[in-house]
């Protein structure tokens, strides 16, 4: 059968080794949508951290985001699929972790968010040389923990840096037994997400969506 909807994963994928989009990508990838083939972006980020890419990659009219669990039409500016956390869950998984120094981050509303006085102090966290990135896509709250309490709607992701890789370890065996599925992309960072959400399922999703069957799906 041929293709009608390819995924691309972001990071080592699309990204070169300079976190850029290629030109030789660029074209396949015109190519591609010229041939009316779907494109959609599978990653980890949320919408917001995806701007540059958007305006360097035309015909990229779907996203997987945030690890899967949300899934969105670019194209109509639809929400497919939001987030499945409950406020309660991420509440409890930052009182946890709180002993460990997080910049403690909420995944939610295609924005990332991100306590005022940690991005005021970002050279704290071992952030990978990704400062000037994490400064530019963050929306800033005063206190997570009143923003996450006064929220009714559930989230999509919890992302943390820490300040070196021993306290990131350090969390996640406080954190291991918890019912969430906890991995990492970076040498100090954790990522929390309700267990079965992978971009695998938000492919399956957006598949749904499209009514396109998954044979069909690169």
């Amino acid at each position: 059968m041929s293709v009608k909807l390819i995924a691309l994963d972001m990071d080592g994928t699309l990204l070169n080794s300079e976190h850029h989009v290629s030109p030789a990508s660029v074209s396949a990838l015109k190519k591609a949508a010229e041939s009316g083939i779907l494109l959609a972006f599978a990653t980890g980020r949320s919408l917001c951290e995806l701007d540059e890419i958007r305006h360097a990659v035309a015909g990229m009219d779907y996203a997987i985001l945030e690890g899967g669990a949300s899934v969105r039409d670019l194209k109509s500016d639809r929400s497919v699929m939001a987030g499945t956390m409950p406020t309660a869950d991420a509440l409890e998984i930052y009182r946890m972790v709180l002993p460990f120094d997080p910049m403690f981050e909420v995944l939610a509303d295609d924005r990332v968010y991100t306590q005022k006085s940690c991005l005021e102090n970002i050279c704290h966290f071992d952030t990978c040389t990704f400062e000037e990135f994490v400064l530019q896509t963050r929306t800033p709250v005063d206190d997570i923990v009143r923003f996450l309490s006064a929220r009714v709607q559930p989230i999509s992701k919890l992302h943390m840096f820490f300040p070196d890789i021993l306290a990131s370890d350090r969390a996640l065996e406080a954190t291991a037994h918890l019912p969430f599925d906890i991995t990492h992309q970076l040498r100090s960072n954790l990522e929390f997400t309700s267990r079965g959400v992978t971009k695998g399922l938000g492919v399956t999703r957006l598949a749904e969506y499209l009514n396109i069957p998954l044979s069909e799906v690169m």
